[in-house]
């Protein structure tokens, strides 16, 4: 499922570039559709309800488990979100937009003046890819920007538990694992509730093993009580 998300992810962003071209760009310091710690039944609202929903977000996929739930959307084919929940609550987030090089530095800047200086910042000679992180006392903070064309550039923003994250990761993977209910769907790739009965291929697999008891019983049966020998014709 990891490879699944990586792929949906690249294409979307590949979307970003193209809907940009014909769109104004996001303002990346204005309200974020998600957020850090925002409850999981807010985040669902956001879409609608399935007879009415939200024209405004393309859902890429969505997992659910009892105690975690993840999904990827494009809102107005603009932004790029992942999002991850765990009992209830968001614990990662990812955003992604296409924005203008001055754009950059003001979102830098900006992180640079809520959490102060960073040493994990870095940039490369020709300012094509530039990173910085800041490790808060409850969660991690990262934002990275890579020119595409021109003076464009891709933002990322995460914001993300560190303690929780593979934990919950992992969590997700044990639930989907014991419910056996989820299947990827061969035409969209994306995940889906199972179309198989497990329950049907245990019961085949417990007949068949019934029958070849049955046929083993047999067999040596018969070769503890051969069949009687028939009476020799009476030719004279």
């Amino acid at each position: 499922m990891r490879y699944l998300v990586l792929a949906l992810i690249l294409a979307a962003t590949a979307l970003l570039v193209t809907a940009a071209k014909k769109k104004d760009r996001v303002e990346f310091l204005g309200n974020s559709q998600f957020r850090y710690g925002m409850a999981q039944s807010e985040a669902s609202d956001r879409f609608g309800d399935p007879e009415k929903p939200n024209e405004d977000y393309q859902v890429l996929y969505r997992v659910d488990t009892p105690s975690t739930a993840e999904f990827g959307c494009v809102y107005k084919s603009q932004e790029l979100y992942l999002v991850r929940f765990y009992e209830g609550e968001c614990f990662f987030i990812e955003r992604r937009a296409e924005i203008l090089f001055d754009e950059v530095q003001e979102v830098f800047d900006f992180f640079n003046k809520l959490y102060g200086s960073t040493p994990e910042a870095t940039q490369s000679r020709d300012s094509r890819l530039l990173y910085a992180r800041w490790m808060l006392k409850d969660r991690d903070i990262e934002i990275s920007a890579h020119q595409r064309e021109g003076n464009a550039y891709i933002m990322t923003y995460q914001e993300f538990d560190p303690m929780l994250l593979g934990e919950a990761l992992r969590i997700q993977e044990r639930e989907l694992e014991s419910a056996g209910t989820t299947e990827i769907d061969p035409l969209t790739g994306k995940p889906r509730m199972s179309t198989h009965d497990p329950e049907a291929d245990k019961g085949e697999s417990e007949g068949e093993d019934s029958g070849e008891g049955e046929d083993d019983g047999e067999k040596e049966k018969e070769k503890r009580d051969p069949p009687p020998e028939e009476d020799e014709p009476d030719w004279y």
